[in-house]
């Protein structure tokens, strides 16, 4: 259940594989037949909860959910294959009820058959998202391809700072700081003529439209909690999306002056 869930699989996933597929009431009394124990499990977005009672001694494990886990897909995507396999594991194991080892075993083989793109594919989707963006905001041709390469740079400060598990604000501050600041001094040096355009093309790399749109859908369904911790996040990204271009205007305009546009 914690591959599942740390897969970004949405909350009602986790439910309907134990509730559903496994009836509740079925997976206590077999907790209780065959370890001694009560079991009752609870999760949340961002946190789940395994109380366990035997003998009036009771123990909780807990644990805290992160976007990185998502299988190389940054905080804005889900890994929607990796859910299903997860789920369809969660699922088995229910329904064969196998040994610890063997479950083990199964987690392993899920494992290998994730999808994990190259750092590769990983880079020339940051280029070809900045070179879009930026055409379908005005940009020219070549704005297009220096935006891409500001996205390259992104890209290599998102990744790079994901390895040391930097905080998500923290990170995106520190990927839009130099990115803003490379496209400034490529219209300083005369090599572009809209700095503004080629920061838009690659800034949307940032922009949280997937997490605000399933913030206002969790809203729409009365998942109030939810939705509000995802609009939470929606801000802090925005926040730091702007103190991170903020920095590198600053920085520009103290050092290149009017070359900056206004």
């Amino acid at each position: 259940m914690t591959e599942t869930i740390g897969s970004q699989a949405e909350i009602y996933s986790p439910k309907e594989v134990i509730f559903d597929s496994y009836n509740a009431l079925q997976m206590e009394q077999q907790c209780e037949r065959d370890f001694g124990l009560n079991v009752v499990e609870y999760s949340k977005t961002t946190a789940y909860f395994s109380p366990a009672m035997k003998e009036m001694k009771s123990a909780m494990l807990a644990g805290r959910f992160s976007a990185e886990n998502c299988g190389g897909g940054g905080f804005h995507g889900n890994d929607l294959d990796a859910i299903e396999l997860y789920n369809s594991l969660s699922r088995r194991i229910c329904h064969e009820v196998p040994s610890p080892s063997e479950a083990s075993a199964w987690l392993q083989e899920t494992n290998k058959q994730r999808r994990i793109h190259s750092r590769r594919v990983l880079f020339f989707g940051y280029f070809i998202a900045s070179f879009g963006y930026c055409l379908f905001f005005g940009g020219s041709a070549t704005d297009a391809l220096l935006s891409g390469l500001c996205g390259l740079l992104l890209g290599s400060c998102e990744q790079l700072l994901e390895q040391f598990k930097v905080n998500q604000f923290f990170r995106t501050i520190a990927a839009a700081f130099p990115m803003a600041l490379l496209a400034y001094a490529l219209q300083a040096v005369g090599v572009s003529h809209n700095a503004d355009m080629v920061t838009i093309g690659a800034l949307m790399i940032l922009v949280p439209g997937l997490l605000f749109t399933n913030a206002m859908r969790d809203i729409i369904y009365g998942d109030t909690n939810s939705g509000i911790n995802r609009i939470v996040q929606v801000f802090l990204i925005a926040a730091a999306i702007c103190l991170g271009t903020g920095a590198a205007w600053t920085v520009s305009v103290s050092v290149w002056g009017s070359v900056v546009p206004t």
